[in-house]
């Protein structure tokens, strides 16, 4: 029986997990970066709350808001990008 041959980047265990290790490290990162962005949203939700209410302060609220908006946007396109997205094509940010 012929084994199976391995293509760059494809390579696979028996068991069907990856052995790339560019692939491995990438997704250290990826786990990484999410953790980060859920601080973060976490960071700009408490800012948001603390300028809730204060007319004085409106825009750093709104600035936090929309900061908080687009950091979700950037987890979920990671979330499933970087963990479901096999195209080739770069996709992360568009």
């Amino acid at each position: 029986m012929p084994e199976p041959t391995s293509t760059p980047g494809n390579d696979h265990n028996s068991d069907g997990t990856s052995t790339n290790p560019a692939r491995e490290e990438g997704m250290r990162h990826v786990s990484s970066l999410l953790t980060n962005l859920e601080q973060l949203i976490k960071t700009a939700d408490k800012g948001e709350q603390a300028t809730a209410g204060d007319p004085d302060v409106e825009w750093l609220n709104q600035v936090l808001a929309h900061a908080g908006d687009e950091l979700r946007k950037t987890r979920e396109h990671l979330f499933q990008e970087g963990l479901f997205g096999e195209s080739k094509d770069p996709k992360l940010f568009f």
